[in-house]
């Protein structure tokens, strides 16, 4: 029994909306083995885990895990139980867990939810000991791992307060990420995030901080405003320490002149040597220590947050003082002191303090009593604030996320996520280039060709996955994000985001990519697609799902949000149910793209207007354009610019690359696009039926080697049905195929069709297209398939540059003279 490989899942997946760790585990022998029937498995297991009684299972109930292991279960689920109860032994409760078989036989999926993933896993690797202990029957101890675990636990967990905060932040919405083990978080997105040092924001300057961090330097800031603060002499010599107490009057402080408050602090200092002691510690933070006379009363640490004290604890109660130490006291503070309090806070530039006061009584002045204020902290801690030892603890979190991340704010910007099988990258650059028209600043936008800022791209290659998203989101000028996110992101490390204001399917169809990492059905699929849908806002957020695919249309009802359909045909049964129920729906009629809300229409614009369709008759692009208008709906954007963007986006000068791009070649009519699916193929034979075509129809296409058999072979048959030269080829993407075999599987479907047209089989993609340009004549339709996209489109450029002599003798039709001639021809 062994693992196969492990996979931290950080933003939402299929399996929650929250990190998780998936491991592929191989039982190996025991694939037939259940726990009832190896031979004091169960006892001995049982007996290392008591603990694991509280686990309810699927049976609900308390000792609900303990009866399925005497019902008999296999290593898998136990395997999850003993992880989830591991971490939790070490500190990191955590409850969730799923055990899955996938397709092979003995092999299975263990998920378990985590706090920290070095965490997580060792507790996973610690579970696999403890399995093949009880099966094997060898002594085993299980505290040495639970040992190891919490020590490790100690090491990588976030503090108190770090953990605080987090679990705010996450109870406000306001996306938050923990970016390194000593408590840097990171709150928010874009142009509104902010950087968080435990209780540290960047809003307060780096020069607050760094005076507060000099304590004599913070005190005379403090006294020349009035604040009451504690003479202090700067030594640098253990003799000079003492000759300074001996003039101030024991009993003294001892304190690093640099440092946060009660770093280095020695109080109560009352002979000679103990000065001596404290100095020589002190000065192992700083070089220059300070001595200061010990001031009668109280010590309190007052929690400031903004304009007013959140909290207030005993630190060192004085004799007289009738509360424990960490007890909760603000509600003895008078308001006066409160003010001095607050002062000094801000005198330092502070929006967040730990400020300490010697005092007696809280509920008089200060100056009144002589008290003191002797040191403030700007990066205060919140553990002992939010378990004191008597009195009511205070919301200090709130209180401090709410100077981070003020007026209920989340943080947030607008951001759209699209996926489908097809369609989804026209629909995205399309989106992002409305949501541009609507003034937005910077607009960020990933996709399988890149990360782009404001149409600029700045990354190549496919960045549809989690990690692009999070370069848009983390981008400090970023006002809005429309994010392309594709299924093997998904499926290998989840979202890059937590939450989306619009979630558009394009739709699903036949599927693509199928037998790739354990998804095997078009169903499977889509619930790996839907996982988009399943974090739509609840309160303002909006699902746009394809009301013609039924796989799209069920994501409906997993939508926390609204939902909006689109569809072609407005009579569409699921866009009248829903608008009759007072939904949102987009759709054509006579020529205008309408938007719907239960009875209410608006006439947005006519596909006239709309070049990426070619006047309508692009059905697949016409369905691209309604799913971008709805989401630009959905995000609120003007109607003004929403029309403009749908009028200046289209597919010459290749706009959307290697997306159905409209040429004329020497009288022939050539596209680029690169579908390379079933579902694609079919779309694209019924778009290039109405184009007019005097001569021949051609075709360069090819697919991934991962892509299964029965799938090129249909689509070699489709081919074959319709086009009268092929030229098929293998690139880039065999994929652990032999060379050859690509263009074998295609023959194969080709060779079922009841025509027969003339096939070359070539190597190169652009080779291919080389080739097939070469045969094409006056009157042909060409349709070119992009193997590697930017590859194809600066070939396609190259080729119509050196044309050039012959395009000026016949010139490239327009976008008005190719949609007439579409027209007269249908």
């Amino acid at each position: 029994m062994h693992f196969r490989k492990m996979m931290t899942l950080r933003g939402p997946n299929i399996w929650a909306n929250y990190p998780v760790i998936e491991a592929w585990l191989d039982l190996e022998d025991l694939k037939d083995s259940p726990s009832d029937i190896l031979d004091g498995f169960n006892e001995r297991l049982m007996a290392w885990m008591p603990s694991m009684i509280e686990h309810r299972c699927s049976v609900g109930e308390r000792g609900g895990f303990f009866v399925r292991l005497r019902r008999g279960t296999y290593q898998g689920h136990i395997l999850e139980h003993i992880a989830l109860e591991l971490q939790t032994l070490a500190g990191s409760p955590v409850g969730f867990g799923r055990t899955r078989e996938t397709y092979e036989e003995g092999v299975y999926k263990v998920v378990i939810a985590f706090e920290n993933e070095e965490l997580g896993k060792a507790s996973l690797h610690a579970a696999l000991r403890v399995c093949h202990a009880a099966v094997r029957n060898t002594p085993f101890n299980i505290q040495d791992e639970i040992d190891a675990l919490t020590e490790l636990a100690q090491r990588v967990l976030p503090t108190t307060t770090v953990r605080a905060m987090l679990k705010a932040a996450k109870a406000r919405q306001i996306p938050v990420e923990l970016l390194n083990q000593d408590g840097l978080m990171r709150f928010g997105w874009g142009v509104n995030q902010q950087r968080v040092y435990r209780t540290l924001s960047s809003r307060t300057a780096t020069v607050a901080a760094e005076l507060a961090r000099d304590r004599e330097s913070s005190l005379l800031a403090l006294a020349g405003v009035g604040i009451p603060v504690p003479a202090t002499e700067v030594v640098t010599t253990s003799e000079a320490a003492i000759r300074a107490a001996d003039a101030t009057g024991y009993p003294v402080v001892v304190r690093s002149r640099f440092g946060y408050s009660r770093q280095a602090t020695f109080a109560q200092l009352t002979t000679p040597q103990q000065v001596a002691d404290a100095f020589a510690k002190a000065q192992a933070v700083s070089r220059e220590v300070l001595v200061e006379h010990q001031q009668v009363g109280s010590t309190w640490r007052c929690l400031v947050a903004g304009d007013r004290v959140v909290s207030v604890r005993v630190v060192a109660p004085s004799p007289s003082c009738p509360l424990p130490i960490d007890a909760e006291a603000i509600d003895q503070l008078s308001p006066e002191f409160a003010s001095r309090i607050v002062l000094a806070a801000q005198t330092l530039g502070l929006d967040v303090a730990g400020v300490d006061v010697v005092a007696a009584d809280l509920s008089q002045s200060l100056t009144s009593q002589h008290g003191l204020i002797v040191g403030v902290h700007p990066v205060p801690g919140l553990a002992k604030h939010l378990q004191p030892t008597h009195g009511t603890a205070q919301p200090v979190v709130e209180a401090v996320l709410d100077r981070i991340i003020p007026n209920g704010e989340t943080g947030r910007i607008p951001l759209a996520a699209v996926t489908g099988v097809n369609g989804k990258t026209t629909t995205t650059r399309l989106l992002a280039h409305l949501v541009t028209q609507a003034r937005f600043p910077t607009v960020g936008m990933t996709n399988t060709e890149g990360v782009y800022i404001n149409q600029k791209r700045l990354e190549s290659g496919d960045c549809s996955g989690p990690s692009s998203a999070r370069k848009i989101l983390h981008h400090p000028q970023m006002t809005a994000a429309v994010l392309e996110t594709a299924r093997g992101g998904i499926l290998r490390a989840g979202l890059g985001f937590d939450r989306c204001d619009v979630a558009i399917v394009t739709n699903i169809g036949s599927g693509d990519h199928l037998g790739i990492n354990d998804i095997h059905t078009v169903e499977e699929l889509a619930k790996v697609k839907r996982c988009i849908i399943d974090v739509v806002h609840r309160e303002t957020g909006f699902g746009i799902l394809n009301a013609v695919d039924p796989l799209t249309v069920a994501m409906a009802e997993k939508c926390p949000g609204r939902v909006l359909f689109f569809a072609i045909d407005g009579e569409n049964p699921v866009i009248v149910e829903h608008r009759a129920k007072g939904g949102r729906a987009a759709f054509v009629r006579d020529g205008m793209i309408h938007l719907a809300e239960g009875s209410h229409e608006i006439a947005l614009i006519h596909l006239a207007r709309v070049p990426l369709t070619l006047a309508g008759k692009i059905g697949f692009q016409v369905e691209n354009v309604l799913a971008a208008a709805a989401g630009a709906w959905c995000l609120n954007l003007p109607m003004e610019a929403i029309c403009h963007g749908l009028e200046t986006f289209g597919n010459e000068d290749f706009a959307s690359p290697g997306r159905f791009n409209v040429l004329n070649v020497d009288g022939a009519t050539v596209i680029l696009d690169y579908g390379h699916n079933i579902s694609a193929l079919e779309r694209l034979i019924d778009a290039l039926s109405q184009f007019p075509c005097s001569g021949q129809r051609h075709i360069v296409y090819s697919a991934a080697g991962d892509r299964r058999d029965e799938d090129m072979r249909i689509q070699g048959r489709m081919i074959a049905d319709y086009f009268d030269r092929v030229v098929l080829y293998e690139d880039n993407y065999l994929r652990g195929r032999r060379p050859g075999e690509i263009i074998e599987r295609f023959r194969e479907g080709i060779a079922q069709s009841n025509r027969q047209p003339i096939v070359d089989g070539i190597t190169g993609g652009v080779a291919a297209m080389q080739h097939a340009l070469r045969h094409v004549q006056p009157g042909d339709v060409l349709l070119l398939q992009a193997d590697v996209i930017d590859e194809s489109v600066a070939f396609m450029r190259q080729f119509l540059s050196s044309k050039s002599v012959s395009l000026a003798a016949s010139p490239t039709i327009s976008m008005v003279e190719l949609v007439a001639a579409i027209t007269s021809a249908s």
